[in-house]
Order: C-alpha cells, then sequence, then structure tokens
C-alpha cells in the first residue's frame, strides 16, 4: 500500500481542481479582505481575523508542501539533469530525495520541542492553542520524510531495472 494512501483517503480531492486547499486559500483571501477593509474603511478592526489567517495560511502552506512532494511538483531547475541519461538522471534523484529526508527528519526532530513549548499557550484573541498553528510544521516534515524514503525506494527498483535491462 502506497504512503498516499494512508496519509489522506482525501487526497485526490485535494489535489484536484479547487479542492480543499483551493478552498482555504479563497478562505483565507475573504478573511485577509474583510480585514483590511473593517480596519480601514470602517474603522472596526476584526479581532478573531488575523489568528484565523495564520492558522489557515499555515496548514495550507504546509499541506500543499507534502502535495508536491507527492506528485514531484516542486520547482525545479532541470539544466544539467535533461542532459544526462535516464540511469544518471534517477542517481541525482536519490540523492535529492536523500538530501530531503535528512532535511525533514532534522527539522521534524526540532520543531518538536517547538510544538512542546507551545503546549498550553493560546492565542490572545480566539483563545486557539498554538499547537495547532504550529503542530502542522511537525506533522508535515514527517511526511515528507517518510514520501522522500517512499521514492527513494521506488527509485532504487527503477534503478535497478534500469540496470538489468
Amino acid at each position: 500500500m502506497r504512503l498516499w494512501n494512508i496519509v489522506t483517503p482525501l487526497g485526490h480531492y485535494m489535489k484536484g481542481g479547487l479542492g480543499g486547499l483551493g478552498y482555504c486559500l479563497l478562505i483565507l483571501t475573504a478573511i485577509v479582505v474583510a480585514q483590511v477593509v473593517f480596519r480601514y474603511v470602517l474603522k472596526i478592526p476584526l479581532l478573531y481575523a488575523s489568528e484565523l489567517a495564520m492558522l489557515i495560511f499555515a496548514w495550507v502552506s504546509f499541506t500543499g508542501m507534502i502535495l508536491a512532494m507527492i506528485d514531484r511538483d516542486h520547482l525545479t531547475i532541470d539544466v544539467l539533469t535533461a542532459r544526462v541519461t535516464p540511469k544518471v538522471r534517477l542517481i541525482f534523484l536519490i540523492i535529492d530525495r536523500i538530501l530531503i529526508l535528512i532535511f525533514s527528519a532534522a527539522v521534524f526532530y526540532y520543531s518538536i520541542a517547538w510544538v512542546k513549548n507551545s503546549l498550553g499557550a493560546k492565542m490572545p484573541v480566539s483563545g486557539i492553542y498554538y499547537f495547532y498553528s504550529y503542530g502542522i510544521v511537525s506533522l508535515s516534515f514527517l511526511v515528507m520524510a517518510a514520501v522522500a524514503g517512499e521514492q527513494i525506494v521506488d527509485s532504487f527498483k527503477k534503478l535497478s531495472k534500469l540496470h538489468r535491462g
């Protein structure tokens, strides 16, 4: 079973068209526009708006990072990899994914302490625990490390097929 199928059954919905993340971005935009209109035009600040926008922005950003990692949709500069053989390209991909795995594991490890420090802290206006905003960092880098590991294994399988064939 693929890791993606374990991570979220809503993955296809979130990735497709204006899926879950697209709607969240629309909501985020509406909140920020409403906050600006209320604060500067009506002179009545929306108290919850900035905290809610921060929460949605964190979740959309880090969830989008996971989805881009799964689909290999991150921006790349392929000047070098476009000019090499498929075998060398796979080797570059393996090196790339190993570096991502190491970086993701390190960020996950060090973000745990950061999240632990925020466990009792609440946002001043809404009273939402900061954990809900900070926790996505640890979660996303844990998933990214797992996805990178899975992609490394897949790449080694493809490399062995290329080596045999």
